[in-house]
């Protein structure tokens, strides 16, 4: 059995401190033992508003996860606050 690997979306950010937004789940259909698994990451979103740390960055993270079908069976959707930058924004 290989491990897993969980799908990332590495983004260059002013922003260096960060706060978990929340995460959707959407279940589509059934994981089994012995499915293989692969996840895409994409880019969704990604703003800034005011907020009360200040001008935030907001990025919207979608994952799909799909079987070796290629039938998806689960999307994800993240939320990351980004606050904190260097240049008093």
């Amino acid at each position: 059995m290989r491990p897993m690997v969980a799908a990332r979306l590495r983004l260059e950010s002013p922003y260096p401190k960060s706060l978990d937004g929340g995460t959707r789940w959407t279940y589509v259909e059934p994981v089994r033992p012995g499915d293989r698994i692969s996840a895409t990451a994409r880019l969704a979103n990604l703003y800034e508003r005011e907020g009360r740390l200040g001008t935030i960055l907001l990025q919207v993270i979608d994952i799909e996860y799909v079987n070796q079908f290629g039938q998806r069976v689960v999307s994800q959707r993240d939320t990351h606050i980004r606050y904190g930058a260097e240049d008093g924004r």
